[in-house]
């Protein structure tokens, strides 16, 4: 609009002001000073003109002020969409302290706006799911962390429990089998034989569930064999 001004101002005997003639009453709605007589097809086209340039194809309608009825007169709605034309009725206010000064009001500038960043909205939601996924992952990584270490304790506390006795019970046989009345009692030293040979199993199998702890927290050693 600060270059639909300065055209406006070509060609005649008034020169461009320093200041900028444009101001921004609403998000919507500008007013342009002008301190020269303009006719409106020309402002029309021109604002066409720079809108193409500026790439803005959403609608728009203008008005201007008129000296000898002291009110703004509406101008047109320019239809620069795909949606047409379309039949409004909108009031423009009149400012005071401007002589010469255009208006300009961009129905529908909310969808427009949304509109032109809806590939911004996609990209946004993709980045924030991507980080939900990635916190998801996260949070459930720390879970499993905590459940292995969880099973790392069991498995540590259970085969020390269950070592002790079974040492005590090995301890006791052994030495049971060494009696001369377990000895010359057939029966018993088969039982007390059975006891050792049992117990020597379980506590294989003991030692089994520790190396299988031990071999998730620590790197597996491969041994090579040609053949």
């Amino acid at each position: 609009m600060l270059e639909v001004s300065r055209k406006l101002y070509e060609g005649t005997d008034h020169e461009h002001s320093c200041q900028n003639p444009v101001q921004k009453i609403s998000n919507d709605y500008y007013i342009v000073n002008i301190e020269n007589d303009f006719e409106p097809d020309i402002l029309e086209f021109y604002l066409k003109s720079e809108f193409k340039k500026m790439n803005i194809t959403t609608d728009f309608e203008y008005a201007m002020y008129n000296c000898q009825s002291d009110e703004m007169v509406y101008g047109d709605y320019v239809s620069l969409s795909k949606k047409g034309k379309q039949n409004k009725t909108v009031y423009f206010p009149k400012h005071k302290n401007l002589v010469y000064y255009f208006a300009v009001r961009f129905p529908n500038e909310t969808t427009y706006l949304f509109s032109s960043m809806r590939f911004w909205f996609v990209l946004s939601t993709a980045l924030i799911l991507i980080l939900l996924i990635y916190v998801y992952s996260i949070f459930k990584l720390l879970q499993q962390k905590k459940y292995s270490e969880l099973q790392r304790d069991f498995i540590n506390n259970m085969t020390h429990e269950f070592k002790t006795p079974l040492s005590s019970i090995l301890i006791a046989s052994k030495y049971l089998i060494e009696q001369n009345p377990i000895k010359e009692d057939k029966k018993l030293y088969t039982y007390t034989d059975i006891i050792i040979n049992q117990s020597n199993k379980l506590n294989n199998h003991i030692e089994k569930i520790l190396n299988i702890a031990k071999s998730d927290y620590a790197p597996l050693e491969i041994k090579k064999k040609l053949f």
